[in-house]
């Protein structure tokens, strides 16, 4: 088993999040010997902190039985909070998160959050928002990482001095910070987004649709209504921008929407549904697909018969 050899003095980083994208950057920290702690809710706390990991990434790395350090809340300082909870659980998982254990402590948020400034409020700190450029599955204790090896996109870029200190934090997890275009975080948003209803819709990955005319065709007029979104944004992506990077998704990976729906679980449904009826209305954009995408995916996972 891989264990953490760093005194217990040094401030840990806490992971907000039992998803793939949590576990994955949790793994990555405590590899590098970083001390990790992940926070939960006790349902889950004795099963995850008695469990092996592993983790497993195209570039061939390969590493196995990792075993997390678990608490329910931040009880002493750290000196780094990830949030990578799922939509519909971030305000309830962030009062985990002792405001007074985070006074000096960067959180950075790589959840899907619509209004980043009311985690900042309940929080009473500065979270920097970004956008997880990766592709990462959780299957039971499995972790999978597919294609390259993640990055991080600003929203907004912060100060340099912020910049500096959060790059310095990540470094030891091999997880760089990419500033060369900010902007790239909503356009890698408004691609996942439709990728993420399509396969749901047509109960494909994203590399089964490509093979199929009909299917691609769902997911043009997707991105079609998604770029009409993203002119009332001031965004002005085009759809064969979204389509194009659509193509890079890897053929094996499987949306968190997807594994969602197929528990019975809503997951990320309620975000898209919301994001996408709040900003079509301010223009009067037509999502006359996208909407009966959803109402689609209501019927068929959702709703009780």
């Amino acid at each position: 088993m891989i264990a953490n050899d760093t005194s217990a003095k040094e401030k840990p980083i806490y992971i907000l999040g039992l998803n793939a994208v949590g576990l994955y950057l949790a793994s990555k920290f405590q590899l590098a010997g970083e001390r990790v702690i992940v926070l939960t809710d006790k349902r889950d706390e004795g099963n995850l902190g008695a469990t092996d990991f592993s983790i497993k990434e195209d570039s061939g790395i390969k590493k196995s039985d990792i075993r997390f350090t678990t608490s329910f809340w931040t009880k002493e300082e750290g000196k780094l909070v990830i949030i990578a909870s799922n939509p519909q659980d971030i305000n309830a998982d962030i009062f985990r998160l002792g405001k007074e254990k985070l006074a000096h402590c960067p959180t950075v948020c790589v959840s899907l959050c619509e209004d980043i400034t009311l985690v900042k409020r309940s929080l009473e700190t500065n979270v920097i928002q970004v956008w997880f450029d990766g592709w990462v599955n959780r299957k039971s204790n499995h972790l999978f990482a597919y294609g390259k090896i993640p990055e991080l996109i600003f929203y907004t870029l912060p100060e340099k001095a912020t910049l500096y200190k959060l790059e310095k934090l990540f470094a030891p997890s091999g997880i760089k910070f990419n500033n060369d275009n900010p902007n790239e975080s909503k356009e890698k948003f408004y691609c996942y987004m439709g990728c993420s209803l399509a396969s749901a819709v047509c109960g494909k990955n994203i590399n089964q649709i490509f093979k199929n005319k009909s299917d691609t065709a769902v997911l043009e007029q997707y991105f079609k209504e998604i770029s009409s979104i993203s002119a009332v944004e001031k965004n002005n992506i085009s759809a064969e921008k979204l389509l194009e990077g659509a193509k890079s998704v890897p053929a094996n990976y499987t949306f968190a929407l997807v594994e969602s729906l197929s528990q019975n679980r809503s997951g990320e449904y309620s975000f898209f549904c919301d994001y996408i009826l709040r900003y079509s209305r301010r223009n009067d954009c037509t999502v006359e697909h996208l909407a009966q995408g959803l109402k689609k995916i209501y019927h068929t996972y959702l709703s009780i018969t």
